[in-house]
């Protein structure tokens, strides 16, 4: 069994047969035994199977008549589509089928639909940074390693799948639906602090890229995640911010979060400009996986109102209202998540590629043609440096790593003075000197004495993506040489010294690089 098919297998936890119905390349013997076991009752429940929808390029999802693509209800067909699908749905579905207007147009993929959950999915569009940063995000804010990293495009998809798959029923008004909504926003929220853009506002159970040979750059089987853990973790996210309506307002209408002291941008209040207008009198505004979708037109939107200086409240009040208004509204809880995501602080006004696409999907030509969006960004800040002087050690550390990660450009460490380390973090010499005495995160080595000496750094993320790219021997000696330094990455390599999935690069970098000097 490959790479792909070890993690299509692990993703969809047995929600879909086997073997296809009809068609099946497996032996008879084989699709009768597992016929017969599908069919039994397991812990007095019936052992359901259900589907799954994948499509075969991205312009699939925004088709003119709907999402076009094809209900795979077994293992066997999904893995046969390997190669040839471009998005899927990693989550299961309790059936699938086609609208009555053809055109390969699926139905089905709705929340109330959903069987079971079985990843989290976060979508970063940019590939500014290494693949390495990722995993020290993770390990930074004590979380773990994800279990797989896809590159798409853009950017990057990372996946953190559940060791056993959440069961959706109805009771209690779909609550596990709700609780693991609050899990994906706070992973999301978690990377979008030190990433760069972390899509808040996308499905939390629609389509992904599908895993293939050509985009999976990590995959680590034994990483797998307790819902419940999760539910705990994603809980104390929540209280850590003052969750949502009973957190106070700031100035400037900003929720208190370490970004509260940014600012919305000085010009003309976007509430009060032609897109504006239009777009939240519009009542058609599509469902659909797009910049001119439901979600990211109430994020614009409510961007639009923190940045002309609106309350939340009154926010809150017009995207209800405008919500309301859809053809097809989406609940009102994923409306407040939305707003309070705009008004997080980490944004300064409506971005200008969505209000264009916004504009020109749902203006008239006449105001389309004399629209002129305004330069305001839509993008996180990072709080002044002149407003972090006095920051806890950790806060620099977390500053360090960042920063590591950023240039690692696949070398295992990196070597400055010190005066150069200081002078390009704003660092004091001794606050540096305290960071690294203090940090279990950042691995030091120092070559040279005296004025010439050079500090060599790294982190957990880069020392573990060098040692997978290394082959035979090299490999096992830095991997246990790695274990000893951080243990908290053992089963990271035990898992790596039967499967890695990480893309072969050539690297020119020794393996005495990484290690000690002397």
């Amino acid at each position: 069994m490959n790479t792909v098919q070890k993690a299509i297998n692990l993703i969809l936890h047995k929600g879909l047969r086997k073997y296809k119905s009809k068609n099946s390349q497996a032996a008879l013997v084989s699709i009768t035994k597992q016929e017969k076991f599908e069919n039994k009752m397991l812990n007095g429940k019936k052992n359901k199977k259900g589907s799954i929808f994948i499509t075969r390029k991205k312009a699939d999802l925004s088709a003119p008549f709907g999402t076009r693509g094809v209900v795979l209800s077994s293992e066997e067909a999904t893995l046969d589509h390997v190669g040839q699908a471009s998005h899927w749905t990693p989550n299961v579905y309790n059936f699938g089928t086609y609208s009555e207007n053809g055109l390969r147009t699926i139905v089905g993929h709705t929340e109330k639909n959903l069987q079971q959950i079985n990843c989290f999915v976060i979508d970063i569009d940019s590939k500014t940074f290494p693949m390495t940063a990722i995993n020290d995000v993770a390990l930074n804010a004590g979380f773990g390693v994800p279990t797989m990293i896809l590159q798409t495009t853009k950017g990057y998809q990372v996946y953190y799948v559940l060791d056993k798959a959440v069961y959706v029923t109805n009771k209690k008004n779909y609550i596990a639906i709700k609780s693991a909504k609050r899990i994906s926003q706070n992973l999301r929220e978690m990377f979008a602090v030190s990433l760069p853009q972390v899509d808040l506002t996308c499905n939390h159970f629609g389509f992904f890229r599908m895993p293939s040979e050509e985009n999976i750059i990590m995959f680590f089987e034994e990483n797998v995640y307790s819902f419940k853990e999760l539910q705990e973790w994603s809980k104390r996210q929540d209280d850590n911010k003052g969750k949502e309506f009973f957190a106070i307002p700031g100035k400037n209408n900003v929720i208190e979060t370490p970004f509260s002291k940014n600012k919305p941008v000085e010009q003309p209040k976007q509430v009060e400009e032609a897109w504006f207008k239009q777009v939240i009198n519009c009542t058609n505004i599509a469902p659909q996986q797009t910049k001119a979708g439901r979600n990211n037109a109430i994020f614009t939107l409510s961007l639009a109102c923190f940045q002309s200086e609106v309350s939340i409240k009154e926010a809150l009040d017009m995207m209800d209202q405008f919500n309301s208004n859809l053809e097809q509204p989406l609940d009102h809880v994923e409306v407040r998540g939305i707003v309070m995501s705009a008004y997080s602080g980490k944004y300064q006004a409506a971005h200008k590629d969505y209000i264009d696409r916004l504009f020109q999907t749902y203006a008239t030509p006449g105001q389309v043609n004399s629209f002129r969006s305004p330069a305001a960004f839509w993008r996180k800040h990072k709080k002044q440096r002149v407003d972090r002087v006095r920051s806890h050690w950790h806060e620099w550390e977390a500053d360090i790593i960042a920063f590591l990660s950023m240039h690692s450009k696949n070398k295992p460490v990196l070597y400055f003075t010190q005066s150069e380390l200081c002078e390009e973090l704003n660092i004091p010499r001794s606050t540096l000197n305290t960071v690294l005495k203090k940090s279990n995160k950042i691995y030091k080595t120092v070559e040279g004495k005296g004025k010439t000496a050079k500090t060599g750094l790294s982190t957990i993320g880069m020392l573990i993506s060098f040692a997978l790219r290394e082959k035979g021997q090299k490999r096992e000696s830095y991997s246990s040489y790695l274990n000893e330094l951080f243990p908290q990455i053992g089963n990271i390599f035990l898992q790596a010294k039967n499967d890695s999935a990480m893309a072969e690069e050539t690297v020119s970098y020794s393996l005495i690089e990484g290690l000690p000097a002397g």
